[in-house]
């Protein structure tokens, strides 16, 4: 078991608490229980949590607290881009771990998940550990680069980076900096702000990637097919100890459709990282 001050915590990111999302939370919770806590950050249209649930460590948010921190958001809802704002909110009201991991709750793993964060925590003392880091040179007509804006423009296009965000961690002095520079003008989509602040503010950032992008070290747990903005993952397949999003637990009959037209017609754009909406 891991010291106060070493402490982290797991915030299982979602919007409806389903069996599905339960099961996470008991997975999560036994796999990094000699690191820290683990929370559900419940983003809810009602402010209620079900009387069924009410035992479990379950925060609530809304979309109000895009009014009640001192940041501005890209839109008048959280999603898409300003995700971010339940994650440092629980920052500036726990600020007592050292990490934070952010776990949205249609992640999977074909693993133990104590394998993964005990790979991850035993060996890595970075701020920032996200997937799919790009460079804007890279993939200069991704949908979210526009959303970057900072103070007196001191940040140029060509230092603007991405990461695609279902999963990440941020260490206590990266939060710390993130709220102040969010204080101080800065705005974007999630997926833009974390890497092109922390980047260029010299902390240390990994890539969960197997794919090198020529910027900052590659854990190897995951690929362009098996953490994707779409389609659905049906089956998290043969490919073991890698993450895997989006995981639905229910899918409709046009989805399915959809999804084996595009496996049949070998259609490989859709199993990328896209821009992401959420």
């Amino acid at each position: 078991m891991v010291k106060g001050s070493e402490k982290q915590a797991f915030l299982i990111t979602t919007d409806v608490l389903s069996k599905s999302t339960i099961r996470q939370f008991n997975k999560l919770r036994k796999a990094a229980e000699p690191y820290g806590d683990v929370y559900i950050l419940f983003h809810s249209k009602y402010n209620n949590i079900p009387e069924k649930h009410r035992k479990l460590p379950i925060l609530i948010f809304t979309d109000d607290l895009l009014r009640n921190l001192d940041y501005k958001p890209i839109l008048n809802a959280i999603v898409p881009g300003s995700n971010h704002f339940p994650v440092l909110d629980f920052y500036l009201k726990h600020p007592e771990y050292s990490s934070y991991w952010c776990i949205e709750n249609d992640v999977g793993f074909n693993g133990r998940w104590d394998f993964f964060f005990n790979s991850i925590l035993q060996n890595s003392t970075s701020d920032f550990i996200s997937s799919h880091i790009r460079k804007y040179s890279k993939i200069p007509h991704w949908h979210w680069w526009n959303t970057f804006h900072s103070p007196n423009s001191e940040i140029k296009q060509e230092n603007l980076f991405r990461s695609f965000n279902p999963i990440y961690k941020l260490s206590n002095r990266a939060l710390k900096y993130l709220d102040s520079c969010l204080k101080n003008g800065y705005v974007g989509h999630h997926e833009v702000l974390f890497s092109t602040l922390l980047m260029n503010g010299r902390f240390i950032v990994e890539d969960l990637s197997t794919i090198k992008n020529n910027v900052t070290t590659n854990l190897n747990f995951c690929t362009l097919q098996t953490m994707r903005w779409k389609p659905i993952v049906l089956f998290m397949g043969n490919q073991k100890n890698k993450l895997f999003h989006p995981i639905k637990p229910a899918l409709t009959f046009k989805q399915l459709l959809v999804y084996i037209k595009r496996v049949s017609l070998s259609e490989n754009k859709y199993f990328t990282s896209n821009p992401t909406t959420e």
